[in-house]
């Protein structure tokens, strides 16, 4: 009798697994971020090209705080927990290869991306295998598509109440979930894209935990906020207070919340009319970068580059800084949609408008939805 279940088992699960067209993979993974304590524990001695290292098991347990894993055929520990903001992204064993790659979609903020992607999983006779999928696997489905739905209602400003309705079942049937604080995060922007800022500053609050990072997060998107509606005083006394949040030696997620709410005080001072002194920081922040963090140079150098123009004298430094994003660290769509911008209006200003006209396609080709290029069309008159 257990030997025939076992087959039934076996032949229920190679039914799912043609549904849905799931990964071969039969073990859950987390990806760490790199340079984390957790990181050089699990890495002890570094492949040449550094990567991040995988944990390889069962998920045991998440929280909105932590994943715990279990990896027996790990040598030197066989159960971990790992704190949220030192992993990079969660595996499932048995998700969809549609799921994974709209869940980094969704991480790099391109929702419409995301759900044209997970598409052909939703389609079709596929469609039925998510009934037999783990709860695990079901919950980042309704994750990634509430997300994905929520981005592209913030650029489009539509469907901004289902948005908003589709973020608070998520929270309410999945609070443990690991994707918790992103969640809220995202809850925030779409209060705040429909004109509510004190309820999206009351969502950004809730993301505050003991953790520093946490901490740093919450009051450095309540400082975007504030940035972007131009109150600039407050702007700037919330971003001084996530930098001013303590945090141990060794906190990688800390010192990186940290970076982006000093980058966004140089916004904040460019803007108030203190390029001398936005330049100064953003300098500094670059001068403490990793050569090899692609991606954090890109946000520097599009915030430096804010700070550059904005002196009014220093066109051709904000060129050098634009173009550096454009031609070298453009895998940070935000920032390399600003840098083209920031590039239409700099060759214009220098008088070269074929690089502008150049600029301007590369946007509108790339990121046709952005702020930045509605912001370019309306500066045309278009």
């Amino acid at each position: 009798m257990a030997h025939g279940t076992s087959i039934q088992t076996t032949i229920t699960a190679l039914i799912v697994a043609t549904l849905l067209g799931l990964s071969a993979r039969a073990e859950d993974r987390l990806r760490l971020r790199l340079g984390t304590t957790v990181a050089k524990e699990a890495q002890p001695k570094p492949p040449r090209t550094p990567r991040p290292p995988d944990l390889r098991g069962t998920i045991a347990q998440l929280t909105a705080d932590a994943v715990t894993i279990e990896t027996p055929t790990n040598t030197i520990k066989k159960e971990w927990t790992v704190p949220v903001e030192d992993i990079l992204e969660v595996f499932l064993d048995g998700e969809p290869e549609e799921l994974r790659s709209a869940r980094g979609m969704v991480a790099s903020g391109d929702g419409a991306a995301a759900l044209e992607q997970l598409a052909p999983a939703e389609a079709g006779d596929r469609a039925a295998g998510w009934d037999q999928a783990t709860d695990l696997v079901k919950a980042e489905r309704t994750f990634v598509k509430a997300a994905a739905n929520a981005q592209v209602a913030i650029r489009t400003g539509g469907s901004l109440d289902a948005a908003l309705a589709g973020m608070r079942d998520f929270l309410r049937v999945h609070p443990q979930s690991h994707h918790v604080a992103f969640a809220k995060e995202v809850m925030g922007d779409v209060l705040a894209r429909m004109g509510r800022p004190d309820d999206a500053i009351a969502a950004y609050a809730t993301i505050a935990t003991q953790a520093p990072a946490r901490r740093i997060r919450a009051d450095g998107l309540t400082a975007r906020l504030q940035l972007d509606r131009k109150q600039l005083e407050d702007a700037r006394k919330a971003f001084e207070r996530a930098i001013a949040v303590e945090s141990p030696p060794g906190d990688l997620a800390a010192a990186l919340e940290k970076r982006e709410a000093r980058l966004g005080l140089a916004r904040c001072l460019a803007r108030d009319g203190r390029a001398a002194d936005a330049i100064v920081l953003a300098r500094q922040v670059l001068s403490e970068a990793d050569p090899a963090d692609s991606r954090g140079l890109a946000t520097i150098f599009v915030a430096l580059g804010e700070a550059q123009q904005s002196a009014g004298d220093k066109n051709k430094d904000a060129l050098i800084s634009s173009l550096a994003v454009d031609e070298v660290h453009n895998g940070v769509p935000e920032a390399h949609a600003e840098a083209l911008a920031r590039l239409v209006q700099l060759w214009e200003k220098e008088n070269h408008p074929e690089r502008a006209r150049d600029a301007r396609q590369s946007l509108e080709q790339n990121y046709p939805n952005s702020s930045w290029a509605r912001l370019i069309r309306e500066a045309a008159g278009s």
